[in-house]
């Protein structure tokens, strides 16, 4: 009866959302593995199947965040949805133009947040058209992904640009600052 003492305890709510946490956290190692498989491997194959795993893992917490985290709106707010909105026009737009390659999540801050979408480059021009004509002109951001990750800009004392840091997984630095 453990279960029923935590419903009382916590509510339902504190319960999914624990649940979103638990299992985000499996899929976030998994993504991870997906990626580093990507970048690992030279067979096209490989790499076409783990991006497929990473994207629909991205699709999974997409959906746990909907349903379990609770955070694409505001039930005091039930007339705005227009992060759900956005989710759904996306889903329905990668269905029917058959790209089977993408996947979309909210991302950020939730109820004032947005959502984060993987179009084939294809594809952008078209999903672009669709959801300014929902939202409004400049609604979408192309962001693409560098092969660099993160890096620090680096200023010469008395300010001059003098290049940039990239943070290593052991916590330092690796400095590509000419002559520094």
């Amino acid at each position: 009866d453990g279960g029923a003492a935590l419903r009382k305890a916590a509510g339902d709510r504190a319960i999914l959302r624990a649940i979103h946490f638990f299992e985000e956290n499996r899929r976030v190692t998994s993504m991870i593995e997906d990626l580093n498989a990507v970048n690992a491997t030279v067979d096209p194959r490989a790499k076409e199947e783990h991006m497929a795993h990473f994207l629909a893992m991205v699709n999974q917490s997409g959906v746990s965040s909907w349903e379990l985290l609770q955070n694409v709106y505001s039930p005091r707010r039930g007339r705005e949805q227009g992060l759900a909105l956005a989710l759904t026009v996306t889903r329905h737009f990668l269905r029917s133009t058959g790209a089977d390659t993408g996947a979309c999540r909210v991302h950020g801050g939730g109820f004032a947040g947005t959502i984060q979408a993987y179009i084939p480059l294809d594809m952008i021009n078209p999903y672009r058209i669709t959801m300014e004509r929902i939202f409004s002109p400049g609604a979408v951001t192309v962001l693409r992904i560098r092969p660099v990750g993160a890096e620090e800009l680096v200023f010469a004392p008395g300010g001059g640009f003098a290049g940039l840091r990239a943070p290593s997984p052991n916590g330092d630095s690796s400095d590509r600052r000419s002559g520094l």
